[in-house]
C-alpha cells in the first residue's frame, strides 16, 4: 500500500495538568488515541508536529515554569501514555518531523531524543515535507509582533512580549475575560493610532516637514507602542490582584533557568516593539501584524501570491479551517487544548496536492470556508495564540 499522506497537528499545548493549563488528561486521552491511530494508518509517511506541542509559556509568574524534558517525563508515565504513542509514531512511521511555534520555542532536538531520535527537528522557518513549490508548512508565529522573536532592541531575555502576556494570563487564573481584557486595550490602542493616522493624512499635518509624513508617523506610532506595553501590563496587573492581592510592580516572575524580573521591568521595555514592526511592514502590515494570533488569512494569501507554494499551511491561531483562496488553498491544523475541538490535517502531494481538515475521534472531514473580505482596520486582538 502506497504511503501517500502527511498528517498534521499542532498547537496541543502539552503542560504540568494544573488549574490553568489548556491540557488535561482528557486532553492526553484523546491526543493518544490519535497518535495510535496515525502511527497504525498504513498510509501515513509523516508525522508533522507544527509547534506549541508542548507549553513552555502558561504559568503564574511565582512558579517555575517547567521544561520539556518535565513535560515528557510527566506525560510518560506506564506503556500506555501519550509519549508512549508518540514514540509508537517515531517507531513505525518513514518520518516524524517537529517545528516549533512560539509557546515550545525553546524545544531542542536533545529534547525530542528523549522521545525518540527518530523524531527529526525542523530548524528552518517553514518546512515543505519533501514538496518545494507545493507545500509550505510554518506554525504562523514568526508574523506576529507579540509572539515572534523579539526585535525591538529592548527584550528581556530575548523573550517576546506575549510571553510576559501569557504568564501574568496564567497568574490571573487564565480565563477568557483576562483574554477579552488584553484584547479590548490592544484594539483601543490601534483604534486611535489608525484614527488619528486617517485625520492627520487628510489634513496634511507633517506633509511640509522635511522629513515627510512616514516620519511624524513614526513618532506617532512610537507613543502608541509605548501606551500600549505599558496598558496592557497595567491591564492584567489588575486581574492578577483579584486573584492574589500581593501582587504589585516588585513581584518577581521567575524566569526558566533560575533569573527573575519584575512587573515593573516589563512593564518598561518592549516600548519600541511596534516602531521595528513599522518599519518593517508599514501602518496596514503593523495591524495584520498584531492580529496573527487569531488571523493568518493574509500570511497565506501573502505566499500563495508570491508563489512560494500551492497549500499553505499554518497553527497557531487555534482555529482549524480550509479556505479556498484564488492562487491556492490555505489550511490551518486547529488546536488540540482543553474545551477546543480537536482538528488535524491530511495532505497528499501525489499527483497534486490535496489537503483535508479534520476532527478527531469522529475522523470526519469538515467542509472548506469560502474567502472571506479583509478585516477591518479597527482593531487587533488579544496576542494569545
Amino acid at each position: 500500500m502506497e504511503q501517500s499522506k502527511i498528517v498534521v497537528i499542532s498547537d496541543a499545548h502539552l503542560s504540568d495538568e494544573e488549574s490553568w493549563s489548556w491540557f488535561n488528561r482528557q486532553s492526553g486521552e484523546r491526543l493518544k488515541g490519535f497518535l495510535k491511530q496515525t502511527a497504525n494508518d498504513a498510509k501515513v509517511r509523516e508525522l508533522v508536529l507544527l509547534g506549541d506541542i508542548f507549553e513552555l509559556w502558561l504559568f503564574p509568574i511565582h512558579v517555575m515554569p517547567w521544561s520539556a524534558a518535565q513535560i515528557i517525563q510527566h506525560w510518560s508515565s506506564g506503556p500506555d501514555s501519550v509519549i508512549a504513542a508518540l514514540r509508537e509514531c517515531a517507531d513505525r512511521l518513514p518520518q516524524v518531523s517537529y517545528l516549533c511555534g512560539n509557546h515550545d520555542m525553546g524545544v531542542t532536538q536533545a529534547d525530542l531524543d528523549l522521545i525518540s531520535p527518530k523524531i527529526r527537528w525542523i530548524k528552518t522557518d517553514y518546512y515543505n515535507a519533501g514538496h518545494p513549490g507545493a507545500l509550505h508548512l510554518e506554525h504562523g508565529h514568526l508574523v506576529d509582533i507579540f509572539n515572534a522573536p523579539d526585535i525591538s532592541g529592548d527584550p528581556i531575555e530575548n523573550l517576546p512580549f506575549g510571553y510576559f502576556v501569557t504568564r501574568l494570563v496564567a497568574s490571573a487564573g487564565g480565563g477568557n475575560e483576562v483574554w477579552r481584557a488584553v484584547s479590548q486595550r490592544i484594539e483601543a490602542e490601534f483604534g486611535a493610532l489608525f484614527s488619528f493616522s486617517h485625520l492627520s493624512r487628510r489634513a496634511g499635518f507633517g506633509m511640509s516637514d522635511l522629513l515627510g509624513f512616514d516620519f511624524f508617523l513614526e513618532h506617532v506610532v512610537a507613543a502608541a507602542g509605548s501606551s500600549l506595553i505599558k496598558g496592557v501590563v497595567d491591564v492584567l496587573l489588575w486581574y492578577v490582584k483579584l486573584v492574589n492581592p500581593s501582587v504589585n510592580e516588585s513581584s518577581q516572575i521567575l524566569l526558566p533557568g533560575g533569573s527573575s524580573v519584575t512587573v515593573g521591568e516589563v512593564r518598561q521595555h518592549y516600548h519600541r516593539l511596534l516602531v521595528r514592526w513599522f518599519r518593517l511592514h508599514g501602518l496596514e502590515g503593523l495591524y495584520r501584524t498584531a492580529v496573527a494570533s487569531t488571523d493568518l488569512d493574509w500570511r497565506a494569501q501573502q505566499l500563495l501570491t508570491q508563489g512560494k507554494a500551492k497549500i499553505v499551511v499554518t497553527g497557531h491561531t487555534h482555529q482549524g479551517k480550509i479556505l479556498q483562496l484564488e492562487q491556492g488553498r490555505y489550511a490551518n491544523s486547529g488546536s488540540w487544548r482543553d474545551g477546543v475541538g480537536a482538528t488535524y490535517l491530511e495532505i497528499t502531494a501525489q499527483p497534486a496536492p490535496t489537503v483535508s481538515l479534520k476532527s478527531y475521534p469522529s475522523n470526519a472531514s469538515l467542509p472548506p470556508l469560502s474567502p472571506t473580505a479583509p478585516a477591518p482596520q479597527k482593531k487587533a486582538e488579544t496576542p494569545e495564540g
